[in-house]
Parts: structure tokens; sequence; C-alpha cells
């Protein structure tokens, strides 16, 4: 696969149509219809494993011995695409045996007649899948990319990719997926310039509610002040919609190949999905030390597998959609998901929203300091009263239970001796000084 002409194949053949059974009930107008829609060359490829043409395990192992090279079994006979690029970011034992322990999909789901989602699990409508949508322009350029993540598995239940399918199209492919297939799921969907514009057109979809959002408490702008005119209220619109989506940049990126390295080197049997696995595959560093698809690649497919495991880690609102987090032993941080920069924000927002949520967040931070010093105040008048009610030879009328109401009450009502009498300075005895 890291050969020139290994990579000019491949390329070739991500453009192909991937054969199915349905064809043989089409008609010639609508293969050349399934043939557009399923790819950019008019080609459909077939391929079958050497059990799917009647041949068995011993006439796998006499081919094998005639060979006596596995390497060329497993490329010409097992048909497996092998990569060992040393620009990759995993071992190559690793990417071998995710390569070899990948599976077959069980079944084709169709979406509006012609888009294939392969299917590794029986789909159940009961569990809340956590949906990973890559968002692209639908130009041939980068794929529109879907995987569904079992939260209760952590595996790959099914699996979409096109890079011509446009934005429109696709919003109608999602809410098929979720109202027909998936009513259960989380959808998660990749906040870029054309993800921005999605998550608008489907906050008034019927799956308006299966949107993810994720609340960071420095980011609820609800305990704001805010004067009631259009201004503020466009921009506190633009600010809660900003909590939908998922960024894939920055700090957040870091944080999903940095989940993604964990998977590999501790849950390889999990992947099973070809599209994600081909993805991986193809993931070299660059000079800047960034995780990218090598040249003529994509990476879609492991971004929305990224984007469903990252807010299945990360995420702190899972619960309102269904999922209890921490249903098997490894327990997802949930803490809450990493949001844009200013820059990430300018590069999907106004510059006059950004800005302003920029300012928001800021504000939200110093609101939520306010807090914990009240809280730290209330415990100290708290902690001093119950002390001055203490039996050390005075008395005080000041109640424990009292509420703070700002930062100088009480103080002022508190006879300031008796810090001089618990440090032995007293009343009486003036230890030195005039009193």
């Amino acid at each position: 696969m890291d050969s020139q002409a290994g990579l000019s194949a491949q390329l070739i053949l991500d453009k192909c149509v991937k054969w199915s059974e349905k064809l043989y009930d089409m008609t010639k107008e609508q293969m050349k219809e399934f043939a557009a829609a399923g790819g950019s060359n008019n080609i459909v490829y077939i391929e079958f494993q050497y059990y799917q043409i009647g041949l068995d395990d011993v006439w796998l192992e006499s081919i094998s011995n005639k060979i006596g090279d596995n390497l060329v079994v497993r490329r010409e006979i097992l048909l497996q695409r092998l990569h060992g690029s040393s620009l990759s970011p995993y071992a190559q034992e690793d990417m071998e045996y995710i390569v070899e322990n990948m599976h077959k999909p069980i079944d084709i789901l169709f979406i509006k007649d012609y888009y294939q989602f392969k299917i590794y699990e029986e789909i159940d409508p009961t569990i809340p899948y956590i949906v990973g949508v890559d968002c692209s322009t639908g130009t041939l350029k980068d794929n529109n990319a879907i995987t569904g993540i079992n939260p209760f598995t952590v595996k790959p239940a099914f699996e979409f990719a096109c890079s011509y399918v446009g934005e429109t199209l696709y919003e109608q492919i999602i809410i098929e997926l979720v109202t027909k297939h998936t009513p259960k799921a989380i959808v998660c969907i990749e906040r870029n310039s054309v993800g921005d514009g999605i998550i608008d057109h489907l906050l008034q979809s019927r799956i308006a509610s299966r949107l993810y959002y994720d609340r960071d408490k420095d980011l609820t702008l609800e305990n704001m002040k805010q004067n009631e005119n259009i201004e503020s209220m466009l921009k506190k619109q633009a600010s809660l919609k900003s909590f939908y989506g998922v960024y894939t940049e920055g700090h957040s990126r870091e944080a999903m190949f940095a989940i993604l390295a964990r998977r590999i080197s501790e849950n390889k049997d999990d992947f099973v999905a070809e599209n994600v696995i081909t993805d991986i595959t193809r993931l070299v560093r660059s000079s800047s030390g960034k995780i990218v698809a090598g040249p003529g690649f994509h990476d879609d497919s492991v971004m929305s597998y990224l984007i469903a495991l990252y807010v299945l880690y990360h995420g702190n609102n899972l619960k309102v959609f269904g999922y209890e987090p921490g249903m098997r032993e490894e327990k997802p941080l949930n803490q809450g998901l990493m949001y844009a920069t200013e820059k990430e924000l300018r590069e999907v927002l106004p510059d006059d929203v950004a800005k302003s949520i920029v300012e928001d967040r800021e504000i939200a931070k110093m609101l939520d300091y306010e807090s914990i010093l009240r809280e730290a105040i209330e415990k100290s008048q708290a902690e001093t009263s119950k002390l001055m009610n203490a039996d050390i030879g005075f008395t005080s009328d000041q109640s424990s239970g009292s509420a703070y109401t700002s930062y100088e009450d009480e103080f002022g009502d508190y006879d300031m001796s008796f810090f001089d009498e618990m440090n032995g300075l007293g009343r009486n005895g003036n230890n030195g000084f005039p009193w």
C-alpha cells in the first residue's frame, strides 16, 4: 500500500461503488443511478474471499504451502492491503493486527435508496448509539462520513462515507437514519464551516432533540445579567448554539488522537469497521507533529469515529440523552467537552459574535470565581460564629446559620478584641500593649 503503484490503485478503488446484490433487482437506469450515487468514476468494484467462491480452508492451507510466503498469501489470496509506512504514528504490528481482525459488514442499509451504510451488528432501536458526523462540502475533495458507536461495547455498529453528498442531502440522510433506524441516537456533528450550517438546519428538524449539546460550567450564560434587547438576544442565541457540535481542532483534536492511541494499544479488537480501519492505516505524522491523512487520502471516517469516542469519553451531558456513563469497567472521563478557541470560532461564526462569545466566557469565569469566593466567605463566617458561640468566656448574638449577603456584611458586627483573646493578649493583661 505504501508503494506508488499501491497508492495509485487504492485511489481508483476509493472512487468505485461497492458491489451489492441489490443490483440484481435493478433496471439498467437504476444501476446507473446506483453507480453515480456510490462512486465518482462509474465503476462497480466487487471482491470475493476464497470461501465465497466455493473454496475451503483445506484449499487455503494447500495453496499457502505452495506459495511459501505468508506476506504473498495475505496480499494475493486473502486480499489484504498491507501498510508499512515509517511515517505512521502507530506500530506496524498493531496496524497489521487491526487489519487482520477487520470485519466484513453483516448487512448493508440503504438510506435515500442509494446511499450505503455498512452494518456490523444488528441495529437495536433502543440503544443510544453515539453517532459521529464528519462534514465536508460534497465536492469530491473529502468524504462526508458517519460512524455510529454502540456505547455499551465501544465498537462501531455502522458507518457511511461518500465524497459527493451535498449539504441538503446529507441532512436528509442523517434525519432518515435517526427517525427510521436509530431513534435513540446521540448525534454529534463536527463543527466546521459546513457543520455549522448543518447544525442550524437540523435544530429545526424532527431530530433536534437528538443533537448532542454539552454545557461546560464556565460557559453557562443563563446566570449572566444581560439587557433584553435584540443584540443581546442574538448574541445569547449564537452562544447557546455553540454548545452543539464538536470542534476537531486544537486541544480537542489532541484529546481525540490520545484516545485513538490508547485504544490501538489496549483495545485492538474493537475497531472492526472497514472505513475506520482503512483511514487509520493511512494516517501519518507530519513534519509539525500533527497526525493527518497521508497524501491523496482522507481521514473523514476515522474523524467521525473519534468524534463519537470523544463525546463518549468526555461528554458530561450523556445522561440527558439516555446513556448513563460508566456502564463498563473502563469508565469515560465525562468532564465536559473542550470548546473552540477564538480563532476557531471566527472560522464558523461572524467576528462580532465570536468576540462576544469569548468575552462572555471570561465574564462567566469571573462570575464563577465570585461564587467560589462567596462559598469560602460563608464557610469562614460559619466557623467564626461557631467559635464565638463556644464556651470561651464570652457570648455572642451572632447566629451560626446566618447567610452571606456581601463581602463587607457581618464582619463589622464582630468585636475584634475576640482575636486578641484568641491570641492570648487578653483585655486585662496588657502584655506590653497599652490596653
